[in-house]
């Protein structure tokens, strides 16, 4: 009889190979992002319907400056995530379009950072 045989079988329990465990770990961590990602999408959606709802309620100034920190907010998103598809996306054409986007949103947030702080809206 062959040690460590669970089975009684008189064969030595077979390892799982280091790829195989490697891409079993890979595949772990790919499920464990895209259920992460599909909380967070879930997350955004719910903040986005409440953002929308406190600001369809906001008149005047106080529109303005829920408006300018509710697209501040969705800039800053819209930067890190054009970063990111700039430098993964596979598509030439995908790339371009984000790297572009990337340089939009920072100009656009620069401007929404100035009126927030010009409007006096700005707690720094």
């Amino acid at each position: 009889m062959v040690r460590d045989d669970p089975s009684g079988c008189g064969q030595r329990p077979r390892l799982p190979s280091h790829r195989n465990a490697a891409a079993r770990v890979d595949k772990q961590k790919e499920d464990g992002m895209a259920d992460a990602m599909d909380d967070m999408m879930k997350h955004m959606d719910e903040m986005a319907e409440s953002t929308l709802d406190e600001l369809s309620s906001a008149s005047g100034d106080e529109f303005d400056r829920k408006f300018l920190e509710m697209m501040i907010k969705h800039h800053a998103q819209a930067i890190a995530t054009s970063e990111l598809a700039s430098s993964k996306a596979v598509h030439a054409e995908l790339r371009e379009l984000a790297a572009k986007m990337h340089s939009d949103q920072i100009e656009e947030s620069e401007q929404l950072r100035s009126w927030h702080q010009q409007w006096g809206h700005a707690q720094d």
